[in-house]
């Protein structure tokens, strides 16, 4: 059980251990896709890489929706893409739609992808949720802080006083949480659902595949499974790019959770300026922060913690610590948790 009202901030970071990619990665992956030839409208499989996201590619030529003066685009990105920190970037810097649809298609492959080779991917007749790997993960450790306190009869009440703002595509915290209340307390499909949907959760970009009011009732989640060329283009229509409008509605969410919160804790967070203008609320009474910087210079570190103190300015200085979000959520177990003496 927190001892305060928490904000999550979850960036790529978070999610590296559950082994979904960085931003560097995934244009990587992009970029290594991108090696595609067609024959007359035919895939040539001799010198394509990834069969599957051609066939996406050719689909989506077809449909028109990417424009037939543009039917090489693949070897732009080839081309131009790892001059680029990220496909976000790329996508900001070019402001073509033709490439802006080709990077929302390549995106939602790729994490989708990346998902099923995910420690958090179930195959038939396999529970992986407390492996001795995920059993280090930092997830392990919230799921431990969040249920102290809470047996069957109140574990509804699990997300209370949580709040989790996700700058990622997947969606490896509810996965997480999903099989974690099922293993842990039994519970059917139903329940498990229901508490899940209780979650004060917010992807500003959206995720690559149906959130918790999308999935059909006999199903817990679509977590990891593969999309035909149709439901991939469909679900890039769903997503944002970080330079893209966030609807003001979204906007709302996260100052609320924000101004609601006395505690934030950021994991594998970017800071870039765009994310933090989008947390940026009239007044709040966020009291302390924990978070990691793990790879940042000490310069660096003062310049966050400035971004920061403007953010958040009834806080105590933010604790940064050059850590790993699973270092970082161990050590600071106890700040966090509540102790009933």
């Amino acid at each position: 059980m927190l001892k305060n009202k928490t904000c999550f901030i979850i960036g790529a970071g978070a999610s590296l251990s559950l082994k979904l990619p960085s931003g560097k990665e995934l244009l990587d992956k992009i970029w290594n896709s991108s090696h595609i030839s067609f024959e007359f409208n035919n895939i040539d499989q001799r010198s394509t890489r990834d069969l599957e996201f051609a066939n996406t590619i050719r689909e989506a030529f077809l449909r028109d929706l990417i424009s037939a003066d543009s039917v090489n685009i693949f070897r732009e990105f080839k081309s131009s893409l790892k001059g680029m920190p990220s496909i976000d970037d790329f996508i900001e810097t070019r402001k073509d739609e033709n490439i802006t649809k080709y990077g929302k298609i390549s995106i939602v492959h790729h994490i989708r992808a990346s998902e099923r080779k995910s420690d958090l991917y179930i195959k038939e007749n396999e529970t992986p949720i407390f492996t001795d790997n995920m059993r280090t993960s930092w997830l392990y450790s919230l799921w431990l802080l969040l249920i102290r306190g809470h047996d069957i009869s109140t574990i509804d009440d699990i997300f209370k006083d949580s709040y989790f703002i996700v700058f990622n595509y997947d969606r490896c915290i509810e996965e997480y949480f999903s099989q974690a209340l099922s293993a842990t307390y039994n519970l059917k499909l139903d329940r498990v659902k229901k508490i899940i949907s209780k979650m004060n959760i917010v992807h500003p970009y959206g995720v690559a595949g149906r959130d918790i009011s999308e999935t059909p009732q006999h199903m817990r989640s679509d977590f990891g499974q593969s999309l035909s060329a149709d439901e991939t283009i469909e679900q890039s229509n769903k997503i944002l790019t970080y330079s893209e409008f966030v609807g003001s509605d979204i906007e709302l969410k996260i100052q609320s959770f924000i101004e609601n919160s006395d505690t934030a804790v950021i994991l594998g967070f970017g800071f870039h300026d765009q994310n933090l203008r989008l947390m940026r609320t009239p007044s709040n009474n966020v009291k302390e922060i924990y978070g990691t910087a793990y790879g940042e210079s000490e310069f660096s570190i003062t310049q966050i913690k400035s971004a920061l103190s403007e953010l958040f300015p009834n806080s105590e200085p933010a604790i940064l610590s050059k850590m790993t979000c699973e270092e970082m959520m161990s050590s600071h177990f106890r700040g966090l948790a509540l102790y009933k003496l």
